[in-house]
């Protein structure tokens, strides 16, 4: 299955060399402050093809990124829990990513817990 969209990349620019790209999302009271140093730019008509169950056609090497499972013994509850993804999840990424790159070491600086709800 495959659907067509458009999706938007964020542009490199030499700013981000000295400063993280950024966006607020609520009103800016000072007018030296821009609202956002990124620039989009959106590619349309882009197919979007469905994966699964061709995971393991995927490399790092080929595609630049790759499907792995991990078994992390947690509920989708669990990462409610600061606590739980730190000392549960985190660790048990590192290892897995360790060992599918081949690294020496692996350090998880930042993370993301998405949630949604399927209809």
């Amino acid at each position: 299955m495959a659907v067509v969209s458009s999706i938007s990349f964020m542009m490199p620019r030499d700013l981000y060399q000295d400063e993280k790209p950024y966006f607020v999302t609520y009103p800016v009271e000072d007018t030296d402050c821009p609202a956002s140093n990124v620039i989009l730019q959106t590619h349309n008509d882009i197919t979007v093809n469905d994966i699964r169950g061709r995971e393991r056609e995927f490399s790092i090497d080929k595609q630049g990124f790759t499907i792995m499972e991990l078994d992390t013994g947690m509920t989708p509850e669990d990462f409610n829990s600061e606590k739980n993804i730190q000392t549960k999840y985190l660790p048990k990424l590192a290892r897995a990513l360790k060992a599918q790159l081949g690294a020496s070491r692996v350090q998880v600086f930042e993370h993301i817990v998405s949630s949604f709800n399927i209809v």
